[in-house]
This record gives structure tokens, C-alpha cells and sequence, in this order.
């Protein structure tokens, strides 16, 4: 095979299979190295955006309205299951009781065991509030407690510190 471009007398001459070859070759000495490094970029940036969702709770939670919350709590019928003081006995609560499925007692705040944000600390308001916008069942709970849909993070937050108010 002829090559269309001019070439010093006894250059070598690559065809576009051995280019083909030589750029693969390269890509498989370079990609372990590039996808360890984009790994840790990946872990990096989850730990900045678990960073800033935990600020975003603890801020929320602050300003948060429990009376609002207690509100929302009535009209999402949370009392249904965990009655209008939280300590799970609610009307439906008594039957899910009585089926070895009690809901949470939330006027015990040792109650609470999900750690749905691997923090090592369960209950945290981080906690309640993805129990309450995603269910318990995805992070290991019942799936008695589904997701609560349209909530906004200040509805979220309120609710929390409704919660919260349950265990004073």
C-alpha cells in the first residue's frame, strides 16, 4: 500500500489499523489510572453534597415551624398510624400493633433506628426527613411508612421539628 503523504526515505509507515492499535493500547494503560482518579473525584463530590445537604437540614431544622409541621402532620393523616401524639397508636397503629407491625413512637426519640444517611448517627433529622420524602422501606424499614409526595423542604423541615416536639 502506497502512503498519500510524503515521508523521508525509510520512515516508517502506520496504517490506520496500527493507529487503531497503538491508540487502544493507550487507552488501556491509561484508563485504570484515570477512572481511579475520577472515583475519587465521584466520592469527593458526594461527600461535599452530603456535606451540604446536612448543612442545608441542620439550617432548615432551625428555622424550622413545629406548629406548621403538626398541621401538615394532620392533613398527610401521619396520626393515622402514629396517633395525634406520636406514640404510634394511632386507629390504623393499633392494628398494625396487634400484626406485629407497630409504626414509630415518635415521643421516643431513641425509637427511631434508621440511619438512612450512614452518618453512624440514626434518628437525625437528615434521617427523618428522607424517611419522610422516600419511605422507610428503601433504607431497611416497613413498608407500612411509604413516601410522603408534593412536600416541599420547608414542609419536610417542619414536620421534623413537629416530630421533634413529640419527644418534649
Amino acid at each position: 500500500m502506497k502512503s498519500m503523504s510524503k515521508r523521508p526515505s525509510g520512515a516508517p509507515t502506520t496504517t490506520p489499523i496500527a493507529t487503531l492499535m497503538w491508540i487502544g493500547l493507550a487507552t488501556l494503560l491509561v484508563a485504570p489510572a484515570a477512572n481511579a482518579a475520577n472515583a475519587a473525584n465521584a466520592a469527593n463530590a458526594v461527600n461535599a453534597v452530603n456535606a451540604v445537604n446536612a448543612s442545608n437540614a441542620s439550617n432548615a431544622a432551625a428555622a424550622a415551624d413545629a406548629d406548621r409541621g403538626g398541621r401538615l402532620y394532620e392533613k398527610a393523616e401521619c396520626g393515622k398510624c402514629h396517633g395525634p401524639s406520636g406514640q404510634g397508636d394511632g386507629p390504623v397503629g393499633k392494628t398494625l400493633e396487634q400484626l406485629g407491625k407497630p409504626p414509630g413512637d415518635w415521643s421516643d426519640p431513641t425509637s427511631f433506628k434508621l440511619d438512612t444517611d450512614k452518618d453512624g448517627q440514626p434518628g437525625s433529622d437528615r434521617d427523618l426527613a428522607n424517611v419522610i420524602t422516600r419511605g422507610a422501606l428503601v433504607f431497611g424499614g416497613s413498608q407500612m411508612m411509604g413516601p410522603t409526595r408534593g412536600l416541599t423542604d420547608d414542609d419536610v423541615a417542619d414536620l421534623v421539628a413537629f416530630i421533634r416536639s413529640l419527644s418534649q
